[in-house]
Formats: C-alpha cells, structure tokens, sequence
C-alpha cells in the first residue's frame, strides 16, 4: 500500500480555510494588543497626574484647616481677653454710680424733711391763720429748682436707675438695647458672614450648612448634618461626598469621573464611553466603547469577552484559550496551536510547521512541515 504524498482537494481546502482563520485571529489579536496596552500606559500616566493632583490639593487643605483652627484659637482667646477686660471696667463704674444713687436719694430724703418741718414751723408761728390756706398751700409745694412730684424707682443693682421728677439715669455699660426694628426682625435668623486674615470667607446658614470661599478660586459646600460635601475646585474639578461615604470625583479637563464605593469599589468612567472597575481583591474590569469587556485578575491572568460571543482567556503562562459560539475552541501555547471541533475533532499545527489530524472515529493523520503525509489513519509510516 503506497501512501499519498499530495493532499486531495478537500485537505487543501482545510489547510487553506486554517491558514486564513489563524492569520485573521492572529492579525486581529495583535491589533488589539497594540490598542489595549497604548491605552493602558495613557490611562496610567492620566491617573498618576490625578493622583499627585489631588494629593497636592489635600496638602493645600490640611495646611488651610490649620491656619484656620490657629485663627480660631488666637479669636477665642482675643475674645476671652476682652470680656474680662470688660468685667474689670464694670466693676469699676458700679461704685460711682452706687454713689450717686445714695447721694441723690439722701438729697431728695433730707428736702422732704426740711419741707416738712418748715410747714410745721409755719403753722405753730400762725402764719397759717393769717395767710390763706390755699396760699400757704402752694408756697410750700413750690419749692426752687423741684418739681412737685418727686420719685424713686431702683430696678435693680446692675440695670438702669430712673427717678422721676428730677430723672437720674445709669445703663449698664456694655448692654445693647433692642430698637423697635430689632424686635420685629427677631424671628428673622439671617446668614453670618465671617472673614478669615488669610482670605476665606465663610457664609453659615440658619439651617447650619455653610459655604467657604477660598482665595484661589475653590469653594467647599457642606451640609448642616455635615455629611455632605461639595468640593468645587478652582480647576474645574468636582469632588463630591456623600452621607454614605460614597466619594465621587470629576477631573474636568479630560472629562473623567471617578467614583469610589464603601466597599472598597472604584469605578473610572471616561468620555469616551469606556469604564473601569477596580475591586477591592484587585481585579480589575473594562467595558470598552464597543462593549467588550475585559478582566485582568490579581494573579495576571485575563479574560475578554466580545460582543459577537467570543471568548479569550489568557493565563499567567501566557497560554491563550479562545472559545468561540458555535462550539469551537482555540488553544495557543509556545508550542503548538490547537482547535478542537464540536464533533470531537482536533486539529493541532505545532512551531516546526508539523500538522497533526485526530478525528473522532480515531483516524490520525500527520503531515511534515512540507505539507507531506507521514502517518495515516492505518498507522504506517513513511
């Protein structure tokens, strides 16, 4: 029995159909190769610029908060300083003002008695008898320089002391009195404004939210539960914090918004339509513009999905297995190239250029790198 050293026409047309299919893959793989590791060192080198960006704006806000807590401290113990400073004045000014009250009250005391004993002195003498009653009456009761009505009226120690007739008045010094005005705009509570030396103002609200200006252009907005925080960048940037420890961040100049979850999550959305998702156990997911997506483990290893239902897996070896829809399966090593066919066949092309044939009636057939047939399904060899 001789053996065939041409292939037939149906062998040639498989070499050939293998042929393109494993150019086509191997040119298509290499092509996205290409796309996905240039972008990769482009997307790596935009969020390292990120990253030392916002570590430099944290920087900025720590040293901000200090100076503003050391403002606040140096306020606080100026404030302290003037209160008691305050005190000892009042302390002072009580005495005198004590002082007077007794005097003016000893004064008015000591000119009734002289009246009453002068009305009494003038009645005992007759004079009473000899000049009308009405007369006496009124010369008595006009006395130079006082008013007939004469009273007292000490509120207290510390407030105002008024006497009507001949009025002495003394405020407490320090107190601010209510205008009219100011008691009809009581229930009104308006924003306070406070400005800081270094030029941050700050604007806190009735309902206990606030805003900070900073002088660079940045603008803090916070709740009045402070859970939430808005950070407005002079950039452009956003930095968002919500009451559930969600933090989001919008890099304005390439249009990127990166979100980073509680559980450790993070996901990177850019403008092009492409997301990215990094676990917390270090895989890492791509969802590209065209929807496929790709998985990179901690381990190295990576997996693709395409939208037309293939599969590519790459293990840390560098060994590619590639499952296709309709039930083909691809395996490409260092060593050879394999495809495996849903009734059971298996096609292996090795590196020397060997091809190696096993059908599922196990028929085996090995051709050289020439293309010649050195094995058949009988076995012989040539």
């Amino acid at each position: 029995m001789t053996v065939q050293n041409e292939p037939n026409r149906q062998e040639r047309e498989e070499i050939s159909v293998l042929k393109k299919e494993n150019l086509e893959l191997r040119d298509e793989l290499e092509r996205r190769e290409s796309r996905w590791a240039a972008a990769s060192e482009r997307y790596k080198g935009k969020i390292s610029a990120l990253e030392r960006e916002t570590t430099e704006l944290k920087q900025e806000l720590k040293v901000m908060e200090e100076q503003r807590l050391t403002h606040w401290m140096k306020q606080v113990e100026s404030k302290t300083s003037d209160e008691q400073q305050e005190q000892t004045k009042r302390a002072k000014r009580k005495i005198p003002t004590n002082q007077a009250v007794v005097r003016q009250a000893a004064h008015i005391k000591q000119t009734d008695r002289h009246e009453e004993q002068t009305n009494l002195t003038w009645q005992s003498t007759g004079v009473g008898s000899k000049m009308g009653k009405g007369k006496l009456s009124g010369q008595v009761q006009k006395v130079p320089g006082r008013s007939p009505k004469k009273a007292v009226n000490v509120k207290s120690e510390n407030k105002s002391v008024q006497f009507r007739g001949d009025v002495v008045t003394s405020s407490e010094e320090g107190v601010q009195e209510k205008m009219p005005s100011d008691l009809k705009s009581e229930g009104k509570q308006k924003d306070q404004l406070v400005e800081y030396p270094d030029g941050r103002t700050e604007v806190i609200r009735a309902d206990g939210s606030k805003t900070i200006h900073y002088p660079n252009g940045t603008k803090k907005d916070v709740s009045s539960d402070g859970l939430s925080i808005v950070l407005s960048f002079f950039n452009g940037d956003i930095k968002k914090i919500s009451p559930n420890q969600k933090v989001m961040y919008y890099y304005a100049e390439t249009k990127t918004q990166q979100t980073t979850y509680p559980d450790g999550l993070e996901v990177i959305e850019f403008s092009n339509g492409q997301v990215e998702k990094h676990y917390p156990d270090g895989t890492k997911e791509v969802i590209f513009v065209d929807q496929t997506v790709k998985y990179l483990f901690a381990d190295g290893s990576q997996e693709s999905v395409f939208t037309s239902g293939v599969i590519q897996r790459v293990a840390t070896n560098g060994d590619v297995t590639i499952e296709h829809p309709n039930g083909q399966r691809e395996i490409h090593t260092s060593e050879f190239k394999r495809r495996e066919y849903p009734d059971g066949t298996v096609k292996t092309v090795f590196t020397d250029g060997r091809q190696e044939t096993r059908y599922s009636s196990g028929r085996v057939r090995v051709k050289d790198r020439s293309g010649q047939i050195v094995v058949d399904n009988s076995g012989s060899s040539l």
